[in-house]
C-alpha cells in the first residue's frame, strides 16, 4: 500500500487579514481550532476568548478590540500570535483566510 500526502495550499497565502474577512485558526498548545469572522462592527464585549457568553448570532465572530482581534489583524497565514487570556496565554496559528 502507498501513501500520499497533500500539500495544504492556504485560499489566501499572501493576504492580510482585515475586517469582514473570515480566518481559521488553531491554538497550538491546546489543539482546538476555530473559524470567525473579524468584525469592527459587534459589541467589544462578546469575545470567545474571554469564554463570555455569546448570543447565538455573534458567535461566529471576533471582535477587532478583543485581544484576539487586535492580535491577528493584518496578519498572514502562516503567522503565530501569542494573546494573553485572564487566567493563561494562547498561542493561535493562522491557518487559512478567505
Amino acid at each position: 500500500m502507498k501513501a500520499t500526502a497533500t500539500k495544504f495550499e492556504p485560499s489566501q497565502a499572501n493576504k492580510e487579514l482585515d475586517y469582514g474577512m473570515k480566518v481559521a485558526l488553531k491554538e497550538v498548545n491546546k489543539g482546538f481550532s476555530l473559524v470567525a469572522e473579524l468584525s469592527d462592527d459587534i459589541p467589544t464585549t462578546f469575545s470567545k476568548l474571554l469564554n463570555k457568553e455569546v448570543p447565538k448570532n455573534l458567535e461566529d465572530y471576533i471582535t477587532h478590540k478583543s485581544p484576539l482581534g487586535k492580535a491577528i489583524y493584518k496578519r498572514q497565514v502562516g503567522d503565530t500570535v501569542t494573546v494573553d487570556g485572564p487566567e493563561e496565554t494562547y498561542i493561535y496559528k493562522i491557518i487559512d483566510i478567505f
